[in-house]
């Protein structure tokens, strides 16, 4: 029995033995604490996720103390993941050995473009937004990421103080605080510190960069002048987009997108580390879709007038015994005839290209080069001020160059356009477009007294010159280049611990404008404790007269025996009057005796009177005997003034016609107070309230001399009492009184096309004040978060009688957004619902008026009408891929047919579906 029990012992051990795991097949862990990198302060609430083989195994959260624990793991190299909102994902990788607890401790960064971004734009130089001399939005990178876009502006939808007018797919006009137009160029467009505006337009299309979404670090919005760094057309704001650098974010992406509007767009970008210090990246992208469609009224009555001046020159060909084939190619021969088959014609599809190259050097620290050039080409429809224009392998190309060793910085670029085939809508004339425009910049600072003293200074060369063969410069052609010099300097004073002065100045010259421009900024910037900010700006900016204000020369469309020309003053402006100070006109009824048409005549009602009895002649309506026996009877009928543009019409006094001036530059000042305040890393809040105070508004394109016309009432009585039957007399005085007689005429607008040219044109004319707001908040809470902000403007319509042009912001008053999203990283899912309400708003731009709901009874068109939009992201890492993820983005969720601009379509639901494989 005893001997029993002696065996009974080790029988049970090796039992238990036998059943116990082998030891190196224990179960481990993996334990540690996250902090906050800055505060070293426990962060609560992150996940912590342990993968292999790119398959999560086991995960954590974090408790109050910052403390976490993932047991049960298999001894092996796994790879951490640590997320939570508002901070950068740190990752790792870590051994667990078998039966023990391993440990991994991570300090978190807060995301520096979630809540407290670093900036380069405010001061030209880096610095947190907290302490920016100007109000800043950022969209940061992981905002980029996550939302498939057809262009960089349907990033800024939802940013406050940003106006977007949707012209079509992917063309678009953004503002900043408002001053929208058909064809913009209020706002400074910088895509890696340099100008993306086209060159010689100098117009904003973000829609025709050909930068990627996969390559695009950063947004950047300053809101008001930013004039005293950058100089010129930065009165209302800048817009810069900053890409990836190929050392700072190498790897590999491809992505294919399709959605409605039979959708296709396909992207890449790879970015290579040659060494540590050397690394390039390419990128590409390619985009078609059905576009929405306009039907423009004044384009269909055009049309009908082109068609029938072809079928006037087919029957003709006819009759000289030519056929359909000789017909054609004489009509595609001759330019003239060949554009009447283009007018109304537009595209019903939008197609866009690009590619981007970039190499990075960094030979040592504080020391890096960069060699960048790239270029984009799109086929689709926009708008100018005097039409629309269907662009056809439209091109924008770049080479740019630049060096920063620690606070010194220089560059080079050119810029390129090549118009393509482009034609407008209106006229179906040609539109050749070469432009080139060069820049050199160099900066530097420098600190003084422990840094409490900080200095930047610069200074900027740009050379603008246009080349359109004459079909946007005509006569300028010759004479249109311009060069513009700046100089600034910008003090930072660290007055004390809490309180930042900031004072910058700026001289700038302007080739074909007679007096310097100076651009002062003063601000202060009160930081009372960390995350809190107040600040207190003044800043004095200018916007100088494009090319187009200063050598357009472009025939707009034709009516009958008319050609309606926009030209613009240049520095010389129009002289309406003769040498003996009497009143020019035009009229296509002079006779050839007295010079014809082509020959500038004084004003005098009886001559108006005479030309009227010129045109029954001229169209074949009375005889010449009756037309002897009407001039005998001296006619001198009241003369109606028409505007050819709004057609307005009234009695016409001759006083009311003024010379119009050169133009000059549009002058702004804005005094802003704003407050920034981060509140324990989880709540952000912004609040701006600014008044500008603009002097020299340069107008919209405009008719600044009337048509003339005739009274019909006294046409029929004249008539009937000098022979004509009463019935007779009716209808023909119905038709005189419908006819423009003639149309006041400048020196300087010289006959260029086969009619009597009407002017259009722009002008400095008045000067508005106008008072705003905007407000922003964001809030995380662990892996959601809250975003909403508003924007409001006291005015965005501004008369001055019946004699002036409105200004119209061509913007709302009210805009606002509401955005709920979800954000997991470790599981790779995130979403977002957005609501955007935009007020509606009066539009007065170039041809493009709808006026109506501010001036009912002499209302244009329509406004645009308020609308309240929902947009939709969802994203989905797919598991067991490695590196692919879902992306879906539904603008306009509901499908509102919302027109954000006169002129353009209504826009409806745009749902993109995206692939991306990361590698």
């Amino acid at each position: 029995m005893q001997q029993r029990r002696r065996w009974t012992v080790p029988f049970l051990l090796l039992l238990g033995l036998a059943a116990a795991p082998p030891l190196a097949t224990q179960a481990g862990a993996v334990a540690g604490r996250v902090t906050d990198a800055a505060s070293q302060a426990p962060v609560a609430g992150a996940t912590v996720t342990a993968s292999t083989g790119g398959a999560a195994v086991g995960d954590a959260v974090t408790g109050q103390d910052g403390r976490y624990r993932i047991a049960n793991l298999a001894p092996g190299t796994y790879a951490l993941t640590i997320t939570q909102s508002g901070y950068e994902p740190r990752r790792g990788t870590v051994r667990v050995g078998a039966g023990a607890t391993a440990t991994f401790d991570a300090s978190l960064t807060v995301r520096e473009t979630a809540l407290d971004a670093i900036v380069v734009t405010a001061s030209r130089r880096a610095e947190r937004a907290q302490e920016a001399p100007a109000s800043v939005a950022v969209v940061s990178a992981k905002a980029v990421e996550e939302r498939p876009v057809v262009s960089a502006s349907d990033h800024l939808r939802a940013t406050p103080g940003v106006d977007i007018a949707q012209n079509g797919i992917f063309n678009n006009n953004v503002v900043v605080r408002g001053f929208n137009a058909a064809f913009s160029s209020s706002l400074a467009l910088l895509t890696d510190y340099r100008i993306a505006s086209v060159p010689g337009l100098q117009v904003n299309r973000v829609g025709s960069i050909s930068l990627v979404n996969e390559d695009l670090s950063r947004i950047e919005v300053v809101l008001g002048p930013g004039a005293a760094l950058y100089g010129p057309n930065t009165a209302n704001g800048i817009v810069h987009l900053i890409t990836k650098s190929p050392l700072d974010d190498p790897g590999t992406s491809l992505s294919v997108s399709a959605g409605e509007r039979d959708a296709f767009m396909g992207t890449f970008r790879t970015a290579q580390r040659i060494t540590e210090n050397l690394g390039f990246k390419v990128s590409g992208s390619y985009l078609r879709a059905d576009e929405w469609l306009f039907v423009d009224t004044a384009e269909v009555r055009l049309q009908g007038e082109a068609r029938a001046r072809l079928e006037q020159f087919r029957t003709a060909q006819r009759g000289r015994g030519l056929g359909e084939a000789q017909i054609q190619d004489s009509i595609a021969r001759d330019p003239s005839l060949f554009a009447l088959t283009r007018v109304g014609v537009r595209k019903d599809d939008a197609r866009r290209y690009g590619f981007d190259g970039r190499v990075d050097w960094r030979p040592r620290p504080g020391l890096s080069a960069v060699l960048q050039a790239g270029q984009s080409s799109n086929s689709s429809v926009d708008l100018t001020g005097i039409s629309a224009s269907v662009q056809d392998d439209f091109s924008v190309s770049y080479v740019q160059g630049r060096v920063s060793w620690n606070r010194l910085f220089a560059q080079v670029y050119r810029e390129h356009n090549d118009a393509g085939g482009t034609y407008t809508a209106r006229t179906g004339a040609s539109v050749f477009d070469e432009s080139k425009l060069w820049v050199g910049q160099v900066q530097h600072g420098f600190g003084l007294a422990a840094d409490r003293q900080q200095f930047t200074y610069g200074l900027d060369l740009l050379y603008t010159l246009p080349e359109s063969r004459g079909t946007v410069y005509g006569r300028n052609e010759d004479d249109d280049e311009v060069t513009q010099v700046g100089a600034y300097l910008q003090s930072e004073t660290r007055i004390l611990p809490t309180l930042n002065l900031v004072l910058a100045g700026r001289v700038d010259h302007h080739s074909v404008l007679d007096d310097q421009i100076f651009s002062p900024r003063a601000g202060l910037v009160f930081t009372p404790r960390e995350g809190q900010s107040f600040r207190a700006t003044y800043n004095r900016a200018f916007q100088a007269p494009t090319a187009i204000n200063l050598f357009l020369d472009r025939l707009s469309s034709r009516s009958g025996p008319y050609a309606v020309q926009a030209i613009a003053p240049g520095a010389q402006g129009f002289n309406f009057h003769l040498p003996n100070g009497q009143l020019a006109i035009r009229s296509p009824f002079n006779s050839a005796a007295n010079g014809g048409g082509s020959t500038r005549i004084a004003y005098d009602p009886a001559v108006v009177s005479r030309l009227a009895i010129n045109f029954l002649v001229a169209t074949g309506q009375i005889t010449p005997a009756e037309a002897g026996r009407l001039f005998a009877a001296n006619p001198n009928f009241t003369v109606i003034g028409r505007n050819p543009q709004t057609g307005k019409a009234g009695a016409f006094d001759p006083s009311t016609v003024q010379d119009l001036p050169g133009i000059e530059p549009e002058l702004s000042e804005v005094f802003e107070v704003g407050y920034r305040g981060l509140f324990a890393n989880r709540l952000l809040v912004t609040a701006d309230l600014w008044r500008l105070e603009r002097e020299n508004f340069i107008s919209q394109l405009f008719a600044p001399a009337p048509l003339l016309m005739v009274s019909g009432t006294q046409v029929a009585q004249f008539l009937a009492a000098n022979g004509i039957a009463p019935e007779r007399a009716a209808a023909l005085a119905g038709v005189v009184a419908r006819t423009p007689i003639g149309v006041v005429s400048a020196a300087e607008n010289d006959i260029l096309t086969d009619g009597i040219p009407i002017l259009i044109s722009y002008k400095n004319y008045a000067n508005v004040d106008l008072t705003g707001m905007d407000l922003s908040a964001q809030y995380l809470m662990g892996r959601w978060r809250v975003a909403g902000n508003a924007s409001f403007v006291s005015d965005n319509y501004f008369s001055f009688g019946p004699d002036e042009q409105p200004i119209a912001l061509n913007a709302p008053k009210r805009k606002g957004a509401l955005a709920l999203g979800y954000d997991d990283d470790a599981r790779g899912i995130n979403g977002e619902i957005r609501g955007r309400y935009v007020g509606g708003f009066p539009v007065y731009s170039g041809v493009y008026i709808g006026n109506s709901c501010v001036e009912p009874q002499q209302g244009l068109g329509d406004c645009v009408e308020a609308a309240t939009l929902v947009d939709l992201v969802l994203g989905y890492r797919v598991p067991g891929i490695r590196g692919t993820t879902l992306q879906l983005s539904v603008t306009n969720l509901f499908d509102e047919k919302y027109q954000s601009f006169v002129g353009v379509p209504a826009i409806g639901r745009l749902a993109l579906l995206r692939l991306r494989y990361d590698f």
